[in-house]
């Protein structure tokens, strides 16, 4: 994660739990959302977070993390 913000009037994930709103990519936390706004992946470019998302595949996901961290909204 290259970029965050807190985004308290954004919709409330489950913590841990990342999800796409309103064009935004959400992180769950025990209090506000985080809002990701540049990420960049191992061995990639930085990228603005929506687009990240939209590149995402989640059976690569589904092997990368655990359980409790599941990204699919």
């Amino acid at each position: 994660m290259l970029a965050a913000r807190r985004a308290p009037a954004a919709e409330r994930p489950e913590p841990g739990r990342l999800i796409l709103s309103g064009g935004k990519v959400l992180l769950g936390t025990g209090d506000d959302p985080i809002e990701l706004v540049r990420v960049q992946a191992a061995g990639g470019r930085a990228l603005e977070a929506a687009a990240w998302w939209r590149g995402l595949r989640t059976d690569a996901l589904d092997a990368a993390l655990p359980p409790t961290q599941d990204v699919r909204a």
